[in-house]
């Protein structure tokens, strides 16, 4: 049935028998159509969990999730004049409960004509160990503790119409707390050197904590504590975020990130692979190092 709706609604089917085949190249854009379908419809769905979710009140429900979780505590600080770029900015002295003081956060939420569209985590100053023997050298006395962090977090949330709170999407959600998993790395860091500290590291790990952080953001435990109606104060029920949140295709997304790794498998193995075409061919694949593939088709 959604097949046959999606196809309908793209234009692509008329009947129902001529929806049953999907090509593999449609998947992606059928996907995209559905959850559109379901943030525009229906009093529950993606739209509906929109008016639990006032930014101010995720905002605040991310913080204290910050703090509880992981020792980390954000104390609104006042800006001093000309610090601030815009007057939506706000600053944030940032605290752990064992380590002290890790720097200041700089947010800034809010869409502007003349600013980036992508939401961001910009390192200004990098978390790293004081240099103790150069400042020695260059007559300076060396701080008694670690250099802390100075950061950015950006993202362009628009409000609902001229002085309108601004009310998230569950996808909003998930990359204001992604952007903060990154923020909470480069907080935490203690590396030598600040040009490899927070998401200057390796590649293979730099996503973990902002993924990890949006795994929070998809979870009711999480979202009940802060998310409630902007008008009436009701508490988010579980079937609005299960209508929300619930994965939709799973098995599509899984089989894509198979897809994936198979073919890193390929790329990068010393072994020869073969893989059997349509036609009833065969594709071999020998990488002779991890930089290069050889494709011989048979």
């Amino acid at each position: 049935q959604v097949k046959y709706d999606n196809m309908t609604y793209l234009g692509k089917a008329t009947t129902r028998e001529e929806a049953v085949v999907v090509q593999d190249h449609e998947v992606p854009e059928l996907v995209s159509k559905y959850i559109q379908g379901l943030a525009g419809g229906g009093a529950v769905g993606m739209q509906a969990i929109r008016d639990y979710l006032p930014l101010e009140a995720c905002w605040a429900g991310l913080l204290a999730l910050c703090e509880r979780v992981f020792g980390v505590q954000f104390q609104e600080a006042a800006l001093a004049k000309h610090e601030a770029w815009s007057p939506d900015v706000r600053k944030y002295a940032v605290y752990h409960a064992e380590q002290g003081y890790l720097g200041v956060l700089y947010v800034d939420l809010f869409a502007r004509s003349s600013k980036l569209g992508a939401a961001g985590h910009l390192t200004v100053q990098g978390a790293c160990q004081a240099h103790v023997q150069v400042l020695e050298q260059l007559g300076e006395t060396p701080p008694t503790t670690a250099q802390p962090a100075v950061l950015v977090l950006t993202c362009s949330f628009r409000p609902e119409g001229p002085g309108g709170q601004v009310l998230l999407w569950p996808h909003e959600v998930e990359t204001l707390f992604h952007e903060m998993g990154h923020a909470l790395h480069t907080f935490c860091g203690r590396a030598q050197y600040q040009n490899l500290t927070g998401t200057r590291s390796s590649v293979d790990f730099v996503e973990f904590p902002s993924q990890l952080m949006e795994l929070f953001a998809r979870d009711y435990r999480v979202l009940s504590t802060f998310a409630r109606h902007h008008r009436t104060g009701e508490r988010l029920s579980r079937e609005v975020w299960k209508a929300a949140f619930t994965a939709h295709f799973p098995g599509v997304t899984t089989l894509s990130e198979i897809m994936q790794a198979s073919m890193d498998q390929l790329l990068h193995s010393p072994a020869p692979w073969c893989i059997p075409t349509k036609d009833g061919g065969n594709v071999t694949l020998q990488s002779t190092n991890p930089e290069d593939a050889i494709i011989e088709l048979a």
